[in-house]
């Protein structure tokens, strides 16, 4: 039984390295390497719920079921983006680059300026979440992130929300901790 924790740890530490040296090759400009204790972190001090948390390590280990992975299993018909319609639907396209996406960040990043919150929002950290270093405010803007990630990939496509005041009745409803 030892012998099989030993096996499956190794095996993650595997998948792990491989998938932070996907993410460090897109985010080239940042030194990811030092940050990766604290982006794994994040999944838990971010929040307390459990599909939550999955959902932020299915994203870090770049095995959410986008149309792209879909289609590649034979699952989809196509591997274009449910929101535009126009790209493939990678981890990348539809949490930054799809117009609905970026209409999404740019409404949240006003809000963030607005209410005095520190931690701007760029493609790294629409993607991965700001480096958490014990800061309220930080936490804070983690939390939104994976709000608008969640209320993003959850929204009917035909609604296409390009404000966040359904995020800000969502957090209304739930205590954020």
């Amino acid at each position: 039984m030892c012998v099989y924790a030993f096996v499956a740890v190794i095996i993650f530490r595997f998948k792990s390295l491989h998938e932070e040296e996907k993410w460090e090759n897109i985010f080239q400009d940042y030194n990811l390497s030092s940050e990766w204790q604290s982006l794994y972190r994040n999944i838990y001090t971010t929040t307390n719920d459990t599909v939550l948390r999955i959902f932020q390590y299915k994203l870090i280990m770049r095995i959410l079921p986008t149309n792209t992975l879909l289609f590649k299993y034979k699952y989809v018909n196509s591997n274009v983006c449910d929101f535009c319609n126009c790209h493939d639907e990678t981890i990348e396209h539809i949490f930054w680059e799809c117009h609905v996406s970026q209409s999404l960040w740019s409404n949240l990043n006003n809000f963030i300026q607005e209410n005095s919150i520190n931690g701007l929002i760029r493609k790294k950290e629409a993607l991965l979440g700001h480096v958490n270093n014990n800061n309220i405010n930080i936490n804070l803007s983690n939390t939104l992130i994976l709000m608008m990630k969640i209320l993003h990939i959850h929204n009917d496509t035909q609604q296409k929300y390009s404000n966040i005041s359904c995020l800000l009745k969502i957090l209304k409803a739930q205590s954020i901790h």
